[in-house]
């Protein structure tokens, strides 16, 4: 719980620590300050602890540290519940990403370019010089908390500490490090480009409010996008960099991206023993077997007894395994049901259009309400310094309920850009689905197909009812903005000298009532992002499932290597637990994310499932996070969707 008590001590604490730091060395005040940054950060947010998610960040961040040019200080980094965009470096080695960050990149590549970013701050110490000044604040400002133009939000000094801003050389140095370390470890550097631009337009339009903290904290700007676009890195244009991204892809199993690298890499330089090696295997797991034996016998010409080109050769000349005879009528009945789906899927898409049409405008009004709120208490903290304890106390709650109504609104827009997601996948799967040939299934992937379509109906339903409850929520949303605005005035108004115990009452009633209306309007804001999640799980192992019956037995191992790698698990336990289950590749994806997520055997959850086999279902009963576990298969689903289009 979050308290005033400690938050004017931790404030005493960092003030008190810059000067009893003064003759230490500035190693030694780094440390104490990012220690206690880092405290009032994890007091004020709830780090999440879901190990898909917190094993995934922090091998990716020590991976990154591995290259990094800073190596005498430890690291550490985490994942922070909140829909605000952002992520923050602070001083001593901590890394915080935010769950509304996670939503809005794009790619696997944007996430490790932000995090470069940021650790770019640390080689440039650049958090502790941010940090410094920022506690050199008023008492008053950091008891109030955070502020932003847009949405108001307020809550504690965490939050403020979140917004800390760099120079804008800061902010350059550190696009060109997080440009070199990615590309370093074969991620694909363009993507912060791509991941700037995308905010640029953001901006250019009615951005949602969630964004706007990163903007204030990571402000793009068309120089510093042109300055990274025209990095050799980031080109490509080169056989080294294309070899260099393109072997990363393969790493990921991403291999459609890898041979689009591979190959531009072979015609610069076709004399490269280990690009055209590589681009071969690339080939060859994707069952392009003519392709895989040309690359082979090049290989094989610069370097004869090359032993692996061998073995490769032989394995691209080999038979390919016989294909599954196909089921018409079993074919037929699983599009059918498939169809109906879309359909359903179709309806509920344009109710969701309908109720998130106006949603900017409607929302609008209850921004610039928590802008005003926001500059209320901020105007009391410096009118009135030394408020007594309980005038303090009842400032910090209204900021508090404040930041709640401010949450709702990040949340609200999350679920209005997640229906869509979930719409938008569904209608790719029936495409998908719809595109294949009468008798083109066996009874396996026939059987694969039309739980991919039941996954589907229940989408549209869940997606419907989503839809029905939008309105309310917005007039749930509004209501508490306009009551966390109405405390903030009466707060306003008690504070000054000679109000009345009247006004003090009722302004204490106000701020009562007005915390009370921002929990439960989080909470309801929170529990329909939740059932969307539910929704859009079910949209990914459809999309998924469909995706591996196009692709086919030739790109079976290419899907599982796929799966293995975002979910966490070796390849060769991953395609055996599909196959031994008979399970599609999404039901496969889903089970073993989910199955890291709850902390729980695998097997377990396949018991739990039953005949049904309602993965999704079996998910949410086992407490995997959806959330987290959508994350990770809404890369699979886009990279398979480059598979089935190359």
């Amino acid at each position: 719980m979050r308290t005033l008590t400690r938050l004017v001590a931790w404030a005493f604490a960092c003030v008190g620590a810059l000067v009893v730091l003064g003759g230490c060395s500035d190693k030694e005040i780094e440390e104490t300050i990012g220690k206690q940054t880092a405290a009032a950060i994890e007091s004020s947010y709830r780090v999440v602890d879901d190990p898909l998610m917190s094993d995934y960040i922090d091998t990716m961040g020590h991976i990154l540290v591995g290259h990094s040019k800073r190596q005498d200080i430890p690291y550490e980094f985490k994942v922070i519940d909140t829909d605000i965009v952002n992520a923050a470096a602070v001083p001593w080695g901590y890394v915080y990403l935010t769950t509304g960050l996670l939503d809005f990149v794009d790619s696997e590549d944007e996430l490790w370019a932000i995090t470069g970013h940021e650790l770019g701050h640390q080689v440039g110490r650049d958090s502790v010089r941010a940090v410094k000044e920022n506690i050199l604040l008023s008492l008053a400002t950091i008891l109030i908390g955070r502020q932003t133009r847009l949405g108001g939000n307020i809550a504690d000094v965490g939050s403020d500490l979140l917004q800390l801003k760099h120079s804008r050389q800061d902010e350059t140095q550190a696009d060109d490090y997080s440009n070199a370390v990615i590309y370093a470890v074969g991620y694909d550097p363009a993507a912060q480009t791509h991941f700037f631009q995308r905010l640029m337009d953001e901006i250019e339009k009615d951005h949602p409010s969630r964004l706007e903290t990163l903007f204030l904290t990571h402000p793009p700007t068309k120089d510093r996008i042109e300055r990274q676009s025209a990095k050799p890195e980031v080109v490509q244009g080169d056989a080294k960099a294309l070899a260099q991204v393109g072997a990363g892809y393969a790493r990921r199993a991403r291999y459609a991206e890898a041979i689009q690298r591979l190959s531009k890499a072979v015609e610069l330089d076709g004399d490269n023993v280990a690009t055209r090696l590589l681009l071969a295997n690339c080939y060859l797991v994707r069952g392009e077997r003519t392709e895989a034996g040309e690359e082979y016998a090049a290989v094989l010409k610069l370097d004869p007894g090359l032993l692996s080109a061998q073995e490769g050769l032989q394995a691209a000349q080999a038979p390919p395994p016989p294909e599954a005879a196909g089921s018409g009528e079993a074919t037929t009945a699983a599009k059918s049901a498939v169809t109906q789906a879309s359909a359903e899927l179709a309806v509920a898409g344009e109710a969701v259009a309908a109720a998130t049409q106006n949603l900017p405008r409607q929302l609008r009004p209850t921004a610039e309400a928590m802008q005003r709120s926001t500059d209320t208490l901020v105007g009391v903290g410096s009118r009135v310094p030394q408020l007594p304890p309980a005038a303090r106390e009842v400032t910090v709650t209204t900021g508090l309920a404040i930041a709640d109504a401010s949450e709702s609104l990040y949340c609200l827009e999350r679920l209005s850009q997640l229906l869509s997601a979930t719409v938008t996948s569904g209608k790719r799967m029936a495409e998908a689905a719809q595109g294949l040939g009468p008798g083109a299934l066996d009874a396996r992937q026939a059987a694969v197909l039309a739980r991919a379509g039941e996954q589907l109906g229940k989408c549209a339903t869940e997606v419907q009812a989503l839809a029905g409850g939008i309105p309310d929520l917005v007039k749930t949303v509004q209501n508490a903005g306009r009551v966390a605005e109405g405390a903030a005035n009466r707060v306003g108004d008690a504070l000054l000298p000679g109000s009345t115990l009247a006004e003090r009452q009722i302004a204490f009633d106000s701020v009562k009532l007005s915390q009370q209306r921002g929990e439960k309007t989080r909470d309801k804001t929170r529990e329909a992002a939740l059932r969307a999640a539910q929704a859009r799980a079910r949209s990914l192992v459809a999309e998924i499932d469909t995706a591996g019956i196009v692709l086919g037995a030739a790109r079976a191992d290419a899907c599982d290597n796929l799966v293995a790698y975002y979910t966490q698990t070796d390849p060769t336990r991953a395609r055996a637990f599909r196959q031994d289950h008979a399970l599609g590749l999404g039901e496969a994806a889903l089970l073993l994310a989910a199955a890291k997520s709850a902390q729980r055997p695998v097997d377990s959850l396949l018991e739990l499932a039953g005949d049904d086999l309602d993965v999704v279902e079996t998910a949410r009963q086992a407490d995997a996070h959806l959330p987290n576990v959508n994350f990770f298969l809404q890369f699979i689903a886009d990279a398979l969707a480059k598979e089935a289009a190359s």
